[in-house]
């Protein structure tokens, strides 16, 4: 399981630009890797950074 938390945070620093440059569509990659690996939260994760407008219907 700790590979997929590495996962999570890898998409979750591409969302936000945390120690790597921002980068939406490497931060959807790694958040749909740990979503098929098993997350219950990276599809909320990607989902809830999009704009409002957007977020319905939403997925990975």
């Amino acid at each position: 399981m700790h590979w997929m938390q590495t996962e999570e945070g890898l998409g979750i620093a591409y969302l936000t630009g945390d120690s790597v440059l921002k980068d939406t569509s490497e931060a959807k990659y790694w958040l749909e890797k740990t979503h098929e690996h098993g997350s219950s939260s990276a599809e909320d994760t990607y989902c809830n950074s999009l704009p409002s407008n957007k977020q319905k219907g939403c997925k990975l």
